[in-house]
């Protein structure tokens, strides 16, 4: 992302999309973050336990939460799905209650 603080909130998936993947089209942003997710097993579980749709045109709050939980950067600043893991509920309930800023920066 290169904004150096990241709100957790509603965002169109192009947009969310967008600010993951910059330097590529608006299209192949989304489909990359689409692949991203479908191949991180323990975020799809979580994903799809709530009212998820893959044909809807934005993220939920609860879904951003779930998305930048498990699709962390890793200290060269890129995704890291190889590290997901499942969420405890004690976890769970923080991702989703709290009002965390994300802070982080791609290059």
């Amino acid at each position: 992302m290169n904004q150096p603080d990241f709100v957790v909130k509603c965002y169109n998936k192009q947009d969310l999309a967008q600010m993951y993947f910059p330097d590529i089209t608006v299209r192949a942003s989304v489909n990359k973050l689409r692949r991203w997710m479908r191949r991180c097993q323990p975020l799809m579980d979580e994903i799809l336990s709530t009212d998820f749709h893959p044909k809807t045109k934005a993220f939920s709050v609860r879904e951003v939460r779930l998305i930048t939980y498990y699709l962390l950067f890793n200290s060269m600043n890129f995704f890291s799905v190889a590290n997901a893991r499942p969420l405890s509920s004690d976890s769970l309930a923080r991702a989703m209650h709290s009002s965390i800023v994300f802070s982080g920066r791609t290059t």
